[in-house]
């Protein structure tokens, strides 16, 4: 069983797409709520290892990250402009 926190990162459709619609926008409130996300390489890689483990749980995320701290990252990675505050 894997239970990951919010995944982001290349392939996911949930959180990285939300916000990535989220930034289409002209200005945007960006919490500093610090959240577990983890990178979807890393839930890749946690599913295969766990295929060997039948019966076990894991419970996956990575440090805590603030929203903004995603929102600027990938605000730059797609180039966006929304003004985040």
């Amino acid at each position: 069983v894997i239970r990951p926190g919010p995944i982001v990162g290349p392939g996911d459709h949930k959180a990285t797409a939300r916000y990535g619609q989220w930034l289409d926008k002209t200005a945007l409130p960006a919490p500093k709520a610090r959240i577990p996300h983890v990178h979807a390489e890393d839930v890749a890689t946690a599913a295969l290892s766990a295929l060997g483990r039948p019966g076990e749980a894991y419970v996956l995320g990575g440090s805590d990250t603030t929203v903004y701290d995603v929102l600027v990252g990938l605000k730059r990675r797609l180039g966006r402009r929304t003004l985040l505050v």
